[in-house]
């Protein structure tokens, strides 16, 4: 089964990790990814909305 996962950030700032890489996401923007191994970090705290889709076959 094929899925992505999508996160919004609805309030504040996540340092987020995936497969060894780094990334700043800050509020209301989205990340989307395919199944990896994923790390997430918040000095200040954050709120964040996370859905997975399920590829259509």
């Amino acid at each position: 089964m094929e899925t992505y996962v999508i996160f919004l950030v609805v309030e504040g700032e996540v340092l987020l990790k995936r497969n060894n890489e780094t990334s700043v996401l800050k509020k209301d923007q989205v990340f989307i990814s395919e199944p990896a191994c994923l790390s997430m970090e918040s000095s200040k705290g954050a709120r964040l909305m996370g859905i997975q889709i399920k590829k259509k076959d």
